[in-house]
């Protein structure tokens, strides 16, 4: 626990730091006695800043138009697979009704 406080003191010689580390240590703990994952938190704590970032780039390079994020085949088999990932369940259920 010292070197979690010393560490996040380090960083940048605040002491919102070491609060920050604390009430998230503390979110972390009750996450993870409640079976919840604690991955997605610490990447999307992580990621968050940079996507949002990297987003804005983009949308001020393509002047604001939104079809610069499907406009490349890349980009569309990406977003395809986010989709089907997330209808998953939905198309799991759907079949497992259909074999009943």
């Amino acid at each position: 626990m010292a070197f979690c406080i010393i560490g996040s003191y380090a960083i940048r010689l605040s002491m919102m730091d070491v609060l920050v580390m604390l009430i998230l240590g503390v979110i972390g703990y009750i996450m993870e006695k409640n079976d919840f994952p604690v991955a997605p938190l610490i990447l999307g704590l992580i990621l968050g800043p940079l996507m949002e970032i990297y987003f804005m780039m983009t949308a001020r390079k393509a002047l604001g138009d939104p079809l610069i994020f499907v406009s490349r085949p890349l980009s569309m088999v990406i977003i395809a697979l986010i989709i089907i990932t997330w209808m998953s369940p939905l198309i799991s259920k759907i079949l497992r009704k259909i074999r009943q």
